[in-house]
């Protein structure tokens, strides 16, 4: 975490604005002594000026070196602390694919996969030329990240493998399970068992991204016990202002061997509280829209496309127009279905 050497232009100008002398008195002597000190500033003045300059260059370099390798320093922590350490616990590697700078930007592409996963294919999504700065996060670095965070082979409740994920990344509020709706005992009493490969999935096409969860297992105290089942629910981008977030649309959609219509009601019901239509997922994380560099900025896409989810900030008057058709899509896929 060592930056490069600053360059600092300085540009100074010095100027007599008066000589005075013990001699100013005597006649003649008085001017002479002046003429003498204004030609020894004329053959000085350049000498001057470069230290002068030096001087300045040295300390303004000195202090921005130093505040910016401070923020650094607090960003690599922050990076290491929120992200990598929680990655390489789960045996996920952020590997540096590209990394550049140009006149007007930034550029950074990670790899989140292990060795044994796959990784992006398709081209990721382009962010406005105007904004001032943008994401583009594909399915694989999600998926890879479910398949080995999520437990397999165990009956777990949905409240003990949140807290999990919460702990895990350091999450503050972005899971919150709230209890309006009795989520809350939902999530404590309901146990589930992932299928031991590919458990939670989402596949972005056709402006929606579809979470597709494949249970082995699931189990309340009241009896309920269905085995071999897959999920699916359908999610639209929405963004306004500083919000990005994803929005369920559409029904879910439950498939299982030999799953009666009397099967399917419980399922709908649990599951229509843990994608709940009213529990929106952020994309954008609320302590970044409270920075006060966010003032005045908006997010300006949210676009879901070809396996990406590209995001990028920039002003208000250059909002991208969101999909129109995405909620027509959820609804000819099931039809289709």
């Amino acid at each position: 975490r060592v930056i490069g050497s600053t360059q600092v232009d300085v540009q100074s100008d010095i100027k007599v604005r008066g000589i005075c002398s013990d001699y100013d008195r005597v006649p003649l002597l008085g001017s002479l002594v002046r003429s003498i000190a204004a030609d020894r500033y004329r053959s000085s003045s350049p000498l001057a000026r470069r230290i002068q300059q030096n001087q300045v260059r040295s300390g303004v370099s000195r202090e921005v070196e130093s505040r910016v390798q401070e923020q650094l320093d607090l960003t690599a922590d922050l990076y290491s602390q929120r992200l990598a350490e929680p990655l390489g616990v789960l045996r996920l590697d952020p590997t540096v694919v590209d990394m550049q700078t140009t006149a007007d930007r930034l550029i950074a592409r990670y790899r989140v996969a292990g060795d044994w996963q796959l990784a992006a294919f398709t081209p990721r999504p382009r962010a406005p030329s105007t904004s001032l700065m943008s994401v583009q996060v594909h399915q694989s670095a999600i998926n890879n990240t479910l398949e080995t965070i999520l437990p397999a082979g165990e009956l777990t409740s949905i409240a003990e493998m949140t807290e999990q994920i919460r702990t895990l990344f350091e999450i503050d509020d972005a899971m919150t399970i709230d209890d309006e709706d009795g989520s809350q005992d939902l999530a404590e009493s309901t146990r589930v068992q992932f299928a031991p490969t590919r458990p939670l999935t989402v596949e972005i096409e056709d402006d929606v991204l579809w979470v597709t969860l494949r249970v082995v297992r699931l189990s309340r105290a009241d009896g309920l016990d269905l085995r071999r089942f897959i999920i699916r629910a359908g999610f639209v981008a929405e963004f306004d202002g500083k919000g990005a977030r994803l929005v369920r649309e559409g029904h879910l959609r439950i498939s299982g061997p030999g799953m009666s219509m009397r099967d399917r009601l419980p399922l709908r019901a649990i599951f229509n509280k843990v994608f709940s239509p009213s529990r929106t997922i952020p994309l954008m994380p609320a302590r970044l829209a409270e920075q006060p560099a966010f003032e005045g900025l908006a997010v300006i896409q949210a676009e879901l496309r070809d396996g990406w989810i590209g995001l990028a900030i920039g002003h208000p008057h250059d909002r991208m127009a969101p999909a129109t058709n995405a909620s027509e899509r959820v609804a000819e896929r099931w039809s289709e279905d």
